[in-house]
């Protein structure tokens, strides 16, 4: 029995040997359902048509297999670090709507973070606004694993959500991230009320060859980055099934700290590898603020 993800890929759950399916044993199995609290599982039982196959023959026509779940379902989830768990799902969304409905748009990404907010699973949903490119919103989220995020997927306020992006938008872009460095929940900073707040997303692709020299750098700047006084979030984030993609989200006090932080000599050492690393250049350093998406956070 596999399971295979949304990314294609395949874990194997569970292979038993060439049994007949008596007593409720697997005997290739083709379906799973989940009911309630129980497990049902058809089982094809066609016997050896491939020589990968365990099953060397038809037998016993035991079709069904049930398995009881209930204790399992009441088994309670440990206290942990959500922060540094390798389940945490992040997403970094981007929406664009089209021209005239860019209110319609904002007011249904609204109601869906809402709603999200409301959810056990979630633990972060930000709604921004790009300054510069007109009609263009972000999201930025954080579930505590998958399966938080697909069951605020089949919500109603996430489904209204969907069907306003059909009607209102011209382009939607999901991507699905992994942190890397993560932040322990207790170290994790908030804004002041005085903050003028400095919202970043960098987008960036990075040469294969080159992926080691680029963590190297990345890596040094986001320890040294960190202790900045001005600075409140800097998380770099691998995408999921796009191992030389990544996101880099910065937030920072004012434009002078942002400012400031740029003349760091571990800014400029990442900054100068750029032309050399990446695959999808950037600006120089002295136009790197205009190569980022510079975003205001709508408040709601």
């Amino acid at each position: 029995m596999y399971a295979i993800d949304e990314f294609g890929e395949i874990e194997k759950l569970h292979q038993n040997g060439d049994t007949n399916g008596e007593g409720g044993l697997l005997d290739q199995p083709a379906e799973v359902i989940l009911r309630g609290d129980e497990l049902v599982i058809v089982n094809m039982d066609l016997g050896g048509y491939s020589k990968e196959d365990v099953n060397t023959r038809p037998d016993e026509p035991y079709t069904i297999s049930s398995y009881d779940l209930s204790d399992v379902s009441k088994n309670v989830t440990p206290q942990i670090d959500r922060a540094l768990s390798e389940d945490m799902y992040a997403m970094f969304i981007t929406v664009k709507a089209k021209e005239g409905y860019k209110q319609k748009m904002k007011q249904a990404l609204t109601k869906d973070i809402e709603g999200a907010q409301q959810e056990k699973g979630n633990v972060l949903m930000e709604l921004y606004e790009d300054r510069n490119i007109p009609n263009t919103f972000y999201l930025y989220e954080k579930w505590e694993n998958r399966q938080a995020l697909w069951e605020h997927f089949r919500l109603p306020h996430t489904q209204q959500a969907f069907k306003a992006g059909e009607k209102y938008g011209v382009g939607v872009e999901f991507l699905y991230l992994k942190a890397l460095l993560p932040i322990p929940e207790k170290e994790i900073k908030s804004p002041n009320a005085v903050d003028e707040t400095v919202n970043l997303f960098i987008e960036f692709t990075v040469k294969e060859n080159f992926k080691k020299k680029f963590l190297e750098k990345m890596f040094k700047s986001i320890k040294n980055s960190r202790q900045e006084q001005g600075n409140i979030a800097f998380q770099l984030y691998e995408v999921r099934n796009h191992s030389s993609k990544f996101v880099l989200r910065e937030r920072w006090r004012n434009q002078e700290v942002l400012d400031t932080h740029l003349q760091k000599n571990y800014t400029k050492e990442l900054l100068q590898i750029f032309p050399e690393v990446l695959d999808v250049p950037l600006h120089d350093g002295k136009n790197y603020t205009e190569a980022l998406k510079q975003v205001t956070e709508v408040h709601l």
